[in-house]
């Protein structure tokens, strides 16, 4: 004897799915919106705050993967029954695609702030290395300046080159 859909629902076996899912669904949104809207930090602050806030968002995400998981079994154990709602293959759809894009956007985001912090302590190495070599090159300029005549030089090449050329 196979009891109808209704009497499931009405018993609780498919409740919990269709009142976990959208709550569920809300919050793969809210935190794949997070992880893909476009930022542009402006120093390495603003950097390790968006690393700090996108591992508490993955911090998140974990923390609900037992409910995910939970909420996708039961979807797919009411889905086997045949008078399931046309909705609920689309809901169980939309949840599990939704949980792996947005992990995994999450954990690309991460790894993008990690570069860009990277990127910005080289930067800022690489600036000040660059700035000691420039500072080297114009102490050598001086030194050279003060031994020799540039202009007599210039007019000794000419001198040099007719010399030559004739």
């Amino acid at each position: 004897y196979q009891r109808p859909l209704l009497w499931l629902i009405c018993t609780g076996s498919a409740m919990p799915m269709v009142m976990n899912s959208k709550p569920t669904v809300e919050f793969l949104v809210r935190n794949h919106a997070s992880s893909t809207r476009e930022i542009a930090p402006s120093c390495v602050e603003n950097v390790d705050e968006l690393i700090e806030r996108q591992e508490k968002s993955l911090s998140q995400l974990d923390s609900k993967r037992n409910v995910v998981v939970d909420l996708i079994g039961k979807g797919k154990v009411i889905l086997e029954h045949p008078d399931k709602p046309k909705f609920l293959e689309g809901n169980v759809k939309r949840i599990e695609e939704g949980w792996d894009d947005t992990k995994k956007k999450a954990q690309e985001r991460l790894k993008l702030l990690n570069e860009t912090k990277d990127a910005f302590i080289g930067y800022a190495e690489n600036n000040e290395t660059i700035a000691t070599e420039f500072e080297i090159a114009e102490e050598e300029i001086k030194k050279v300046k003060k031994h020799f005549n540039l202009e007599a030089a210039n007019a000794d090449l000419k001198k040099r080159q007719d010399i030559y050329n004739k």
